[in-house]
This record gives structure tokens, sequence and C-alpha cells, in this order.
């Protein structure tokens, strides 16, 4: 079985402002958790990253609950369950091909503390590359608290930014590398 990390999107209107809240809901975690989609400004669209487990040829199901009310999407085919329910459908092989040539990188900031010696971690941001790693988008941006405001606490220009893992999202192969030359 194969996992690839797929994303799923919601046009938004920016004149009208809606919708206001979008959740997807699939058979890739057979329909447990409402995956909430952040809207991105810049491309208009409701986003969301979702690790989708499969098999070639297997069908995906999914829907979108757009400001509660459910809804398919003109984007992907459409199939009736066996309850009767209208769902989009996508194929694992076409959640390959889409999913084949993304990397999401994660880098992390620290601060050292001059006199310990201790690093804490102050942002993390999850970042979409293409194939040539070139930044893509900012998928999230999260900032930490400081744990203490001590002047002891430095950022050597401006703070290190280390890629601590790079996952490669191609289909069955996932390369994990970890930069610790950097974590000085």
């Amino acid at each position: 079985m194969q996992t690839v990390y797929y994303s799923f999107q919601w046009p938004y209107d920016l004149i009208q402002r809606t919708p206001k809240k979008v959740t997807i809901l699939g058979s890739f975690d057979n329909w447990h958790d409402n995956h909430t989609m952040a809207l991105n400004e810049e491309t208009r669209k409701f986003e969301v990253i979702v690790p989708i487990a499969g098999e070639p040829g297997q069908l995906i199901h999914f829907k979108y609950l757009v400001d509660d009310q459910w809804t398919t999407s003109d984007l992907f085919k459409t199939d009736i369950d066996e309850h009767g329910n209208s769902n989009n459908v996508i194929t694992f092989d076409q959640v390959i091909q889409d999913g084949k040539s993304k990397k999401i990188k994660i880098a992390r900031k620290y601060r050292r503390n001059k006199e310990t010696g201790e690093k804490v971690l102050i942002s993390k941001e999850l970042l979409e590359l293409d194939i040539n790693n070139n930044l893509i988008k900012i998928i999230e941006s999260i900032d930490y608290p400081s744990r203490e405001n001590s002047e002891n606490n430095s950022l050597d220009n401006e703070g290190t930014i280390t890629p601590d893992i790079i996952e490669e999202m191609k289909p069955s192969l996932f390369e994990i590398r970890e930069d610790t030359a950097s974590l000085s």
C-alpha cells in the first residue's frame, strides 16, 4: 500500500466573501475526520493536504461540506454510493499522478540560550516546493511562545532556519533527510 499527500481545493469568491467554511470527508480515512480547509487568499481557494493510502485502481470517494451544506465539486467525477448519496470520486492512480512532483519541507527556527546552550523552537513553517526546490507556497506557519525572554537568548543573523525534514511526495518513495550540520 502506498501513501500520497493530496491537495484538495475549493474555490473562494473574493467579492462575495463566500464560502465561510469548507471541510472535506472521504473514504481515505473511512469518513471519520472532517478535514478543515484553510483559505489561501493568494490563490483564492480553500485548501487542505490529506494523506491518502491506497492501491492502484482503487476508488477514493469524498464529499465537501461547504457552509454546512453537503456538496460535490464539478472538477471531479461523481458516483452514487450504496446508500444513494452522490459523492466525488477519484482513482488512486490520479492521486499518484497529481501528487507525484510535490515536495513538502518543514523549516524550523530555533533560538539558542548563550549561557546554557539550550535550543528552543520558536517557529515552524510547512512549505510546498516544486520539483526544483522553488517555493510554491507556505502551507502553514506556526509561532511558538518563547519560554523565557532572557537577554541570553539570541538569534544569530535574525535566526537560523534549518530544514530538519524534507519529504519527497512521490508515490512509493519517501525520502527523509535530516540536516544535522545546520543545527548548531
